[in-house]
């Protein structure tokens, strides 16, 4: 079931800053990470938690509608400690656009590897029923609130794999949107936790998805762009900067031609290896992307949000 809220409450809803604020750099997690670097943890951590089943904290999903685009979200609590893959739905009769994910905790208490469009094993096989992500919760126990951009149409799903080498970070893509759909409203990466995305960005009829290996043997890694015949306009947001062992955040507007945004994410500057972490992608109300990035670099490094905003989608 559904529960309707209007877009002042879901503008207030989501307007929360982070964490209560932009970085908690006193964590125990932390202090580790000054001391031992970010893929070293990441290795232990992902090799030793055990997949949870994260506690659902609400039992209706809520929506709200703007530009014939259906706007989900569905909260959990992730405990310290534990992994999880978290889905939100689409509602029935329409189909995924995009998603995004985001968490009450601070700087570097939330890994989140991977955050992609899903199939639920319904008889068409394509990852149009929802969005999903892959978290881990490294210092205490946060609410996670997954994000659905969903609609009355059925996009393109065009989904490449790759072994991706050790201790690499490639680029990867989702392919071109083939000439039928040539224009891509979202996208992201499905693979094991140590295969980590740090840049995954709209790029005209492409999605662009980079991603580091922290473990010691190669991987295989799902790439999937979702392309449309919709009218779209690219926004992206002022250069932000997140300075050494914190986070920050930054917001991309879609422009008043096009205001409804249906995806979006980041790219992030030449950080060292393993050093970077998406810890929130989201729509940020109807009109814009905000995205949060961790940094356990030595250095200040920069990053951008990305948006792929749309007029609405035609009825009939």
């Amino acid at each position: 079931m559904y529960r309707s809220i209007n877009h002042r409450h879901l503008m207030k809803q989501l307007a929360t800053p982070k964490g209560g604020l932009m970085k908690r750099t006193n964590s125990a997690w932390a202090k580790l990470v000054r001391s031992a670097g970010l893929g070293a943890l990441l290795v232990l951590f992902l090799a030793s938690v055990p997949s949870a089943s994260a506690k659902q904290t609400a039992s209706l999903l809520q929506a709200t509608t703007a530009g014939n685009i259906t706007y989900v979200t569905k909260n959990f609590t992730l405990a310290k400690g534990k992994w999880a893959t978290l889905k939100v739905p689409c509602p029935s009769g329409t189909h995924v656009l995009g998603g995004g994910h985001y968490n009450s905790g601070g700087f570097g208490d939330v890994i989140v590897p991977h955050s992609y469009p899903y199939d639920s094993g319904d008889a068409d096989s394509k990852p149009d029923d929802g969005w999903a992500a892959d978290l881990g919760s490294m210092y205490g126990t946060v609410t996670v609130t997954m994000h659905a951009e969903c609609g009355p149409i059925l996009p393109f799903y065009r989904v490449a794999t790759t072994t991706v080498p050790a201790r690499f970070p490639p680029s990867l893509e989702g392919g071109l949107c083939p000439a039928s759909d040539p224009n891509v409203l979202s996208g992201g990466s499905r693979g094991p936790r140590n295969v980590q995305e740090f840049w995954t960005y709209p790029a005209a009829n492409r999605w662009l998805v980079f991603v580091d290996n922290l473990g010691n043997l190669p991987r295989t890694a799902t790439i999937i762009a979702v392309c449309s015949t919709l009218d779209t306009a690219n926004a992206t947001s002022s250069a932000g900067n997140v300075s050494t062992r914190s986070q920050a955040s930054v917001n991309a507007q879609c422009p008043s031609g096009a205001p409804y945004v249906v995806g979006g994410g980041v790219a992030t500057n030449t950080a060292p290896f393993g050093m970077r972490n998406i810890a929130a992608s989201r729509p940020y109300g109807v009109t814009e992307w905000q995205v949060w990035v961790d940094n356990f670099s030595g250095n200040s490094q920069t990053f951008q949000a990305g948006a792929v905003c749309i007029p609405t989608i035609p009825t009939g």
